[in-house]
């Protein structure tokens, strides 16, 4: 090759150069690269898991507001004692939800009874 088109030739150094890219740009871009996939994950785990726990949440509902199913696998003496605790969860969610109780009474009749649980 002739001494012209040497001359005319570049290299990687006069790409660089005429980009203003040097390797501290690269790493740079590299970092913000991973700390972005890194939020998206953390926002999409975040996603999932108020998904599962809202769908979690609307089967606890839905099976409280229904009667209860005894589990025939369990003794007949633990299977009363599960519907006794069953029953008693059911009146707590419905004590929970039930505002107009709540507005009338206050909250003193809950405190009371998360006293009593906590002393047990």
């Amino acid at each position: 090759m002739d001494k012209a088109k040497e001359d005319n030739l570049m290299d990687t150094n006069d790409v660089e150069e005429i980009l203003d890219i040097d390797s501290s740009d690269e790493a740079e871009a590299e970092t913000e690269t991973e700390i972005e996939n890194e939020i998206e994950n953390e926002i999409e785990n975040e996603i999932e898991n108020k998904n599962i726990c809202k769908n979690q949440r609307k089967k606890i509902i839905n099976t409280l507001q229904n009667d209860y199913k005894s589990n025939k696998n369990l003794s007949k003496q633990d299977q009363e004692n599960e519907k006794l605790l069953f029953n008693q969860l059911k009146n707590l969610y419905y004590s929970c939800i039930d505002v107009d109780t709540i507005s009338k009474k206050g909250v003193k009749p809950m405190i009371d009874l998360l006293k009593k649980i906590t002393n047990l």
